[in-house]
């Protein structure tokens, strides 16, 4: 009886400890796409091409080189046929549409969509960082 008791302790600290390490992730996430909507058009136009508007693969860097990865992020809704497919994160392993969102993941795919958000962050600053630098060069050949 009193290893059922201890399983049962286990299991609800368990429980517990993921939910509120959950919470701080899909905060942080939520935070990532506030900011991300944002600057969206100006780092991705539309998006991968206009079956999949609005939507971008999160790629990380392995090997040297940079690769897709399942996650893609949508930053405008995507509307047919009475589907609805939210701002947000997802995934999916062949195109970035009707994937599973990513708060409705679980377990280790949950934790690999992080995992690769956080990956994904620097890239995006330097992306961001090329693309100010270059149109800052633009204007000053206006100037």
């Amino acid at each position: 009886m009193t290893n059922l008791i201890k399983l049962e302790e286990s299991v609800r600290r368990m429980i517990e400890g993921e939910r509120k390490r959950r919470e701080v992730a899909l905060k942080f996430v939520e935070q990532v796409k506030e900011i991300l909507v944002e600057v969206a058009p100006d780092l991705w136009g539309t998006g991968q091409s206009y079956e999949f508007e609005y939507t971008t693969w999160v790629t990380r860097i392995k090997d040297g080189k940079k690769q897709p990865t399942s996650i893609y992020f949508r930053w405008e809704e995507h509307r047919i046929a009475g589907d609805t497919e939210e701002e947000g994160f997802y995934s999916s392993i062949e195109y970035p549409v009707w994937g599973d969102a990513l708060e409705d993941m679980k377990g280790s795919d949950f934790w690999y969509a992080i995992q690769v958000i956080l990956e994904w962050l620097p890239i995006i600053t330097g992306q961001m960082d090329r693309k100010t630098e270059g149109r800052e060069k633009l204007l000053a050949l206006i100037k």
